[in-house]
């Protein structure tokens, strides 16, 4: 009786749920779009429901996070930070560290289906990638700061801000030290070195200005941006929000930025994999989806 009552509600599950790849929904995207749309065959996301991709996403941006930042005794970063690298305060038209110091640019990495972590991935890519820019090559351990970080809920959520006060005080062991598993239960006992920000060294910003010297000055920043279906069909190009529903928000990893075909763009690093996209990365029109709303980082202590 049990596994008929499992089968049961495995088949309503499965004819009930919309698949996120509809090939509809891409040839309809194929005749307005100006980026280049996946084919239903390649995309990583081919057999996945919709209502399981939501569950990788955030369902909004967390309430505590406007507060946190009207609070935050930080606002801008101080300037004494501002000299520390070989670059000056001008900026030029396009920049990348992908270009710069692609030695430093780790793997994308994939958070997977079970776990909505991309807070913790833009995080740990992030700062991984800035360690490196500043003298230290590590990779940063996600699933450190998803299990010990308690200001922040692990697989279900978290914010940037709560995030980098747990860089400051503890730090973060690297990834061979602790593997993504996606465990939530504890804090697992370590004595793996631990890599921490400088304290009082958080950067927050929604001004397009600040954000590009901030990531020539120091290295890749991080940012929150609104997903509609129509990302998880993205290839290649610079991708504007074309149609399809709203979804969640994603936290990725801001690279640099350039123009293309007269648009504006960040070019951005994502955690969903090297078969997703333009081999893990992606390029978004600067101000879509709301991603220069949350910008932030912090400062690496080497």
């Amino acid at each position: 009786m049990k596994l008929f009552v499992a089968l049961l509600l495995a088949f309503i599950y499965f004819s009930t749920c919309e698949k996120l790849i509809d090939p509809k929904f891409v040839a309809h995207l194929k005749k307005v779009a100006t980026w280049e749309v996946a084919e239903p065959h390649e995309n990583v996301f081919r057999n996945m429901k919709k209502e399981d991709f939501k569950r990788m996403l955030m369902d909004n941006i967390p309430a505590e996070v406007g507060a946190l930042r009207n609070s935050t005794s930080r606002i801008s970063r101080k300037t004494d930070y501002e000299d520390q690298v070989a670059h000056g305060n001008s900026v030029p038209r396009q920049f990348s560290w992908y270009r710069e110091m692609p030695e430093c640019i780790h793997s994308g990495r994939d958070q997977g289906s079970d776990c909505g972590s991309c807070w913790a991935f833009a995080i740990a890519n992030h700062l991984s990638d800035r360690f490196c820019i500043w003298g230290r090559d590590v990779i940063l351990s996600v699933q450190h700061l998803l299990e010990c970080d308690k200001r922040n809920k692990c697989c279900t959520g978290g914010n940037d801000i709560n995030a980098y006060q747990f860089l400051m005080e503890t730090g973060l062991v690297e990834e061979h030290c602790r593997p993504y598993d996606m465990q939530c239960d504890r804090c697992r006992p370590t004595r793996c070195r631990r890599h921490k920000c400088k304290k009082n060294s958080i950067w927050l910003s929604s001004n397009v200005a600040k954000a590009k010297k901030e990531i020539y000055n120091n290295g890749p920043i991080q940012a929150m941006f609104d997903v509609y279906s129509d990302f998880s069909h993205y290839k290649s190009g610079v991708y504007y929000h074309t149609g399809g529903d709203y979804l969640g928000i994603h936290t990725v990893e801001i690279l640099g930025w350039g123009v293309e075909r007269g648009r504006e763009y960040w070019l951005c690093k994502n955690c969903w994999g090297d078969n997703w996209g333009d081999n893990g990365f992606f390029k978004i029109r600067i101000g879509e989806c709301g991603i220069n709303r949350y910008m932030s980082s912090c400062i690496p202590d080497v």
